[in-house]
């Protein structure tokens, strides 16, 4: 009975642990992130046509998006670890290590 009383212990003190780790927001993007960023990614020209990828989408191999740099990020919210900023036609993502998109934002 003592040990089962101290397995039942572990286990919600895991529990609680477990709980108290950040979850990834929803939505990473706010208004002044965007007034950020369209100071910093250029606008694609008129001849170019680009698709905006949507949230929960992966990126598809033949999108070559560019890491926004420290320079930019250092106003954003922290990215989660192992995810990163990108742009991509004038459209910023944040994305995980699979390529699947977090959040998006269409600047243009």
């Amino acid at each position: 009975m003592n040990t089962l009383a101290k397995l039942l212990g572990i286990a919600v003190v895991c529990g609680g642990i477990a709980v108290s780790l950040p979850a990834k927001a929803e939505f990473y993007f706010t208004d002044n992130d965007r007034l950020i960023l369209r100071r910093a990614v250029v606008e694609p020209s008129d001849y170019d046509q680009v698709t905006f990828y949507t949230r929960g989408t992966i990126l598809p191999e033949t999108v070559h998006y560019q890491v926004l740099p420290l320079a930019v990020t250092r106003g954003l919210a922290p990215a989660p670890e192992g995810d990163v900023y990108v742009s991509y036609g004038g459209n910023v993502y944040l994305i995980d290590r699979d390529r699947k998109i977090i959040d998006a934002t269409e600047l243009y």
